[in-house]
């Protein structure tokens, strides 16, 4: 029997490398041959153990783009791919409810098993992209992509999926309309290009000063606007060029002042889109008097949607924008899975990370 070898969280802030058997298909499903991961900050949040009830253990990796190894005969009709293709895996969820219906997976209320945070004593234990194999249950969304992208860039889908979805379609931000992107981490900055791509007349990008090389980015990627927030008041730097504030606010931060900044900078009658995981903190200052004093609508959202991912993976694959392709900074052998993290988290500032993928099939340095 052929056998994987995946990394695996055994508890807080502890990796080990293992090896799993690929399982032989006997009922419905598919097996992935892992080209890349893409990483981001849901990796760490369960990585360090911030959240309460994780099952450990588990294999990371939620944003896995691969070549299809094997497949039964049901699956590929029902993904419409064949073994060789290329595809990006996303959500196991039930397809039924309301929330799969209308597109929103992300809030699937019957779905037991997770991408990335399934535990591996749940068989056949292949539940993450942080591997060289994984296990595609019957309840997956498959995306077929192109084989001409290079794999890290093939693994921006689910960030530039998150911008398209939260900063485009969520609000429904028209043509001309106004927005300011609270935190220039990879889905930020990708929400630049979404967001021009969608017609957006002007895109502020709000960020701290103690990352000036992510500001440098947003310039680089098209915001007309980049206020470094230490030294700078955002609503004042926007009035100072807009007259007044923006459409939209859009907080993709895992803090709590950005929040408290998205309604500052709004115009009266604005919207705020809250998308930054916060691990559960509170958020000081923050008074329903916010949102009636600005006439605001405040929006949550959890996970891109099925169509955000589908129009991610087409403006991937038309490379319109070459430029997003500057978001890979760093890429990873399964063996250096903590130096990726750490890399990931700004343990290492002097890396100037972005985006980091891993890529299973790059060998280790000596």
């Amino acid at each position: 029997m052929r056998s994987s070898k995946a990394v695996v969280v055994t508890g807080k802030d502890t990796l080990e490398l293992r090896s799993f058997p690929v399982p032989e298909l006997t009922d419905d499903g598919g097996i992935l041959r892992l080209e890349a991961c893409g990483m981001c900050g849901t990796d760490l949040t369960f990585f360090y153990g911030r959240l309460k009830n994780t099952r450990y253990p588990f294999i990371l990796g939620h944003e896995p783009v691969g070549i299809v190894d094997s497949l039964t005969h049901a699956a590929a009709k029902r993904w419409g791919v064949r073994a060789g293709d290329r595809v990006a895996v996303q959500y196991f969820t039930c397809g039924v409810c309301g929330a799969c219906r209308s597109g929103q997976q992300g809030n699937c209320e019957t779905a037991t098993n997770s991408l990335g945070f399934t535990p591996v004593t749940t068989p056949p234990a292949l539940w993450g992209g942080y591997a060289e194999y994984m296990y595609i249950p019957p309840n997956a969304r498959v995306f077929p992509m192109s084989k001409d992208l290079l794999p890290q860039t093939a693994a921006l889908f689910n960030a530039l999926a998150g911008a398209i979805s939260w900063t485009v379609e969520r609000p429904g931000l028209q043509r001309g309309q106004t927005l300011a992107i609270m935190g220039p981490g990879q889905r930020g900055l990708a929400s630049i290009v979404a967001a021009k791509d969608a017609g957006a007349s002007f895109v502020a990008v709000v960020g701290r000063g103690r990352n000036p090389y992510k500001l440098q980015l947003a310039k680089e990627l098209g915001a007309d606007l980049v206020i470094d927030s230490d030294t700078t008041n955002p609503a004042d730097a926007i009035k100072k060029v807009l007259g007044r504030g923006v459409d939209i606010a859009v907080d993709l931060t895992p803090a709590a002042e950005p929040l408290l900044q998205a309604f500052a900078v709004i115009r009266g009658g604005g919207i705020v889109v809250e998308a930054g995981g916060k691990s559960g903190m509170e958020v000081p200052g923050f008074t329903p008097d916010l949102i009636r004093s600005k006439n605001a609508t405040i929006m949550g959202t959890k996970g891109p949607t099925i169509s955000g991912l589908e129009k991610s993976i087409a403006l991937l694959e038309s490379h319109k924008h070459p430029e997003l392709e500057r978001l890979v900074t760093h890429t990873f052998p399964l063996e250096r899975a903590r130096e990726a993290l750490l890399t990931l988290a700004g343990d290492y500032p002097d890396r100037k990370a972005m985006n980091v993928v891993m890529l299973p099939g790059q060998q280790a340095a000596p």
